[in-house]
């Protein structure tokens, strides 16, 4: 069932601005999709450590982030000085895109010639610097989505192109999913 809303009171969203923010969502949702689902598999086959320490370092990172998410969220969601002219999200987002990526990379690069144990700290600690980079940053682009797109038409719009966007990526990346 479709919704009427008075839209005259905002100026639509540009099909840029959707496209942008379907990106962003794609690239950052690929990378923890992708490549995090397949973690497990390369600190046990390729780096060679043993299950029981994995297992520990996943349950330690869950309890991590378990904590780290709502508290992160609450520190960043409270205007300063400098978000109050800069916006409430975009400075987050734009903080936090960097070290995402350099945390993200130090994970798959541990480093060479040190015993279990240490690659079990090293993964631990930069898993969890990861994730708290990714917790700011998530919790700003989700928060931004409203704000952006005020209306639930722009809304589901935005949604329906990143949609799109996935499906094309995806596709790309991975010629196995459409089985052709």
């Amino acid at each position: 069932m479709a919704i009427d809303e008075d839209l005259s009171q905002w100026e639509i969203a540009s099909t840029g601005k959707m496209v942008a923010y379907g990106f962003g969502y794609i690239i950052i949702n690929y990378l923890l999709g992708y490549g995090l689902a397949n973690l497990f598999y390369f600190y046990e086959v390729e780096i060679g450590l043993s299950v029981i320490y994995l297992t520990l370092a996943f349950v330690i990172f869950a309890i991590w982030n378990m904590i780290n998410d709502p508290l992160l969220g609450y520190i960043t969601d409270r205007p300063m000085g400098w978000t109050k002219k800069y916006g409430l999200r975009s400075p987050w987002v734009v903080i936090t895109s960097i070290p995402i990526l350099l945390f993200f990379f130090l994970i798959w690069m541990p480093p060479n010639g040190w015993d279990a144990f240490m690659i079990f700290l090293w993964f631990i600690i930069i898993t969890c610097l990861f994730d708290s980079f990714f917790s700011i940053y998530n919790d700003h682009v989700y928060g931004g989505f409203t704000n952006q797109f005020p209306s639930e038409y722009e809304r589901r719009r935005a949604f329906a192109i990143t949609t799109i966007l996935m499906f094309i990526v995806i596709s790309k990346c991975h010629p196995w999913v459409l089985w052709v």
